[in-house]
């Protein structure tokens, strides 16, 4: 049974090991793009810890998604994304469920806006 837990700075080691593993690298030698993007969001303090959700199974982490505060025309709003699911566990409401767990909290602490942030050509 898959569970939600708020995200731990040392859960990240297992997602971004799965993206490197299953992602075509930004450039020769590098990491994915998700994984890098992942790695700095996670050390951004617009980062908010309160939104950010990691998918456990079997003490396993299996998904992952992060918010971000941002602004657009001055008006604070959030950024939701990346949302990352393992290979094994995609195509099973892993990141719906992740998705949908985010923007109730952040209707439930007054968020007016979240933004997806989403991949170029996606």
């Amino acid at each position: 049974m898959c569970r939600r837990q708020r995200s731990a700075p040392r859960g990240h080691s297992g997602i971004l090991l799965r993206c490197r593993t299953s992602a075509p690298p930004v450039g020769p030698g590098g990491d994915p793009e998700q994984t890098t993007l992942i790695s700095w969001l996670r050390a951004d303090p617009a980062r908010i810890p309160e939104f950010s959700l990691v998918a456990v199974d079997d003490d396993e982490m299996i998904g992952l998604v992060l918010a971000t505060r941002a602004h657009v025309d001055f008006s604070p709003e959030l950024a939701l994304g990346p949302v990352s699911v393992d290979p094994v566990g995609q195509r099973t409401s892993v990141g719906t469920s992740q998705m949908y767990a985010v923007l109730a909290a952040a209707d439930a602490r007054g968020e007016r806006v979240v933004g997806l942030l989403v991949r170029r050509g996606s």
